[in-house]
C-alpha cells in the first residue's frame, strides 16, 4: 500500500475508534524507513516530515485509547521496539517510551549493548517521571559496572547512597540498599 492509502487508512481506524488498527497502520506507514524524511501535507497550509507526523498520530492515538487498549498497544510498540531501527524517533513523544526503553535496557547490557543502553537511559534521565529516572539511575550504575567504567559506576553509586539513599528506585530498594548491593 502507497504511503498516502495508509495515512487515510490510520484517520479512518482512528476515527472508528478502533485504536489498535490505527497503530498498525502508523506502524506500517513508519517501516517504510526510507521514506521517513519526506514532507507531509498537515493541512492546506503546512508541511511536515512523514515521522513527525507518525510520531504525532501516535500520541494522539494513545491519548484517546482506553486503558485496555493502551495494554494492546504497548505491546505492540514494545515488539515495533525490538525489531525497527529508527523506533525511537518515532516513538519519542508517547509516554509510555521512558518505560520501554527502562524495561530494555537489562537486555542490552547483557548483550554488552553499551552506548545504546546509555543512550536511552540518559533520554529517560531527561524526560521520565520522577520514579522513571531514579529507576534510570539504577541501570545507569549497572551499564557502567558491566562495561568495567568503575569510576564512573563509583560516581553513579555515590548518588544513589546518599541524595537518593531513602527514596525507592528499582524493585522496591532504596538507593542506599542498591549502593549497599553493588557488585
Amino acid at each position: 500500500a502507497d504511503a498516502s492509502f495508509l495515512k487515510e487508512l490510520v484517520q479512518v481506524y482512528q476515527k472508528g475508534g478502533d485504536a489498535l488498527g490505527a497503530v498498525e497502520a502508523c506502524l506500517e506507514l513508519a517501516s517504510r524507513s526510507d521514506e521517513l524524511d519526506k514532507m507531509e501535507h498537515a493541512d492546506g497550509v503546512r508541511q511536515v516530515r512523514r515521522d513527525r507526523w507518525v510520531q504525532a498520530r501516535l500520541k494522539s492515538i494513545w491519548e484517546s485509547a482506553s486503558p485496555a487498549d493502551r495494554q494492546r498497544i504497548h505491546q505492540r510498540l514494545v515488539e515495533f521496539i525490538d525489531t525497527t531501527e529508527h523506533a525511537d524517533r518515532l516513538l519519542a513523544g508517547l509516554p509510555i517510551v521512558h518505560q520501554v526503553w527502562l524495561e530494555q535496557a537489562p537486555t542490552l547490557i547483557a548483550n554488552k549493548e553499551y552506548d545504546l543502553a546509555e543512550h536511552i537511559l540518559r533520554r529517560v534521565l531527561v524526560a521520565g517521571s520522577d520514579e522513571q529516572q531514579r529507576a534510570a539511575v539504577v541501570r545507569l550504575a549497572e551499564v557502567y559496572q558491566a562495561n568495567q567504567e568503575h569510576r564512573r559506576a563509583a560516581g553513579v553509586y555515590h548518588l544513589l547512597a546518599t541524595d537518593l539513599a531513602d527514596q525507592v528506585c528499582l524493585a522496591g530498594m532504596t538507593g542506599a540498599e542498591i549502593s549497599n548491593q553493588r557488585p
